[in-house]
């Protein structure tokens, strides 16, 4: 996967929006494609060459003096969720036309959970009563489209979200 880089230098000060726009070709068959590991930094750049050489061509060298060498910052600029609270299973994954979370809960307490397609619409949002211990919920999923989806569990030990796919 070939990483995207955007400059964003002249919003700053600004509040920016980053719209994504999802499709795939109607030839392909599966999930189409994903956003992952985004990450918003304050480059650092380096003029410098790279150079590549292979068995059937030349030593090729190129430079961008305007821009320079991107060097990832390796800082985290994103919130890790805590796996050891709201803690949740989807089976079957891949599923057809049903899923089952199995949700475990320290107490009796409320979870929201909500289900979302990738672009980020929620699609179906509910309470459920949790009771201590293990808990079952079935979900029907048969008038959803083939492809990702996300559920999300929030209750008051915390969120968390798992991706499964409907076939």
């Amino acid at each position: 996967m070939k990483p995207t880089y955007i400059d964003l230098s002249e919003y700053i000060g600004e509040k920016v929006k980053i719209r994504y726009r999802f499709y795939t070709d109607p030839e392909i068959s599966g999930d189409g494609w994903y956003v992952d590991d985004a990450e918003i930094t304050d480059a650092l750049f380096y003029n410098s060459e790279v150079c590549s050489i292979s068995d059937q061509t030349e030593q090729y060298c190129s430079s961008a003096p305007e821009r320079g060498t991107f060097v990832e910052s390796q800082i985290p600029t994103a919130t890790e969720e805590d796996h050891s609270r709201a803690v949740f299973d989807i089976m079957p994954n891949p599923a057809d036309d049903l899923i089952r979370v199995i949700m475990s809960s320290a107490k009796s307490e409320n979870a929201i959970v909500s289900i979302y397609n990738l672009t980020g619409h929620m699609l179906s949002h509910s309470t459920w009563n949790l009771s201590e211990g293990t808990n079952q919920k079935t979900i029907d999923i048969s008038a959803y489209a083939s492809g990702m989806y996300v559920v999300q569990v929030k209750t008051s030990e915390g969120m968390r979200s798992e991706k499964f796919v409907k076939e």
